[in-house]
């Protein structure tokens, strides 16, 4: 469990506006990459939704991910936020359709055209697409069964 300051509570709740019509308490401060609220404690940066929580709820148990029931990033409700496992979060993720797939992917090599293409060359091996493609064969392989890029 994280200890707070009383100036370190009133920092906290000085960096986030209430949104009437949502119920969302939107960070205002700095935020991570994906939208997450930033906020320092004793020279740590951590995620301000995982302060609320612990703030307003309790301590979270180890391992485990603090998630949003309104899927706002920036949101510190607590009343919108629950603790689940990493598995829970890729569930809850994928549920609200935030899974990024394909040319979305920012690890994808291919594009939609190129992974159809793929899929026509079926007089070829893996192996020798894979060198057109600059890709490995394995990848090729699984393209071919549709296990990725269905």
């Amino acid at each position: 469990m994280i200890s707070l300051t009383e100036q370190d509570l009133q920092r906290f709740h000085n960096k986030y506006e209430p949104v009437t019509e949502s119920g969302c308490w939107i960070w205002t401060a700095a935020t991570f990459h994906f939208g997450h609220g930033v906020f320092k404690l004793k020279g740590k940066t951590v995620k301000a939704h995982r302060v609320s929580y612990e703030i307003h709820v309790g301590e979270i148990p180890d391992g485990m991910c603090v998630l949003h029931k309104c899927d706002v990033p920036e949101c510190v409700n607590p009343k919108h936020l629950f603790v689940g496992t990493k598995t829970d979060n890729a569930k809850d993720r994928d549920n609200k359709g935030r899974t990024t797939k394909g040319e979305q992917c920012h690890l994808s090599k291919l594009s939609k055209q190129q992974v159809a293409e793929i899929r026509t060359l079926t007089y070829f091996s893996a192996k020798e697409i894979a060198k057109l493609y600059n890709v490995s064969a394995a990848n090729i392989r699984t393209i071919r069964r549709k296990v990725t890029w269905k």
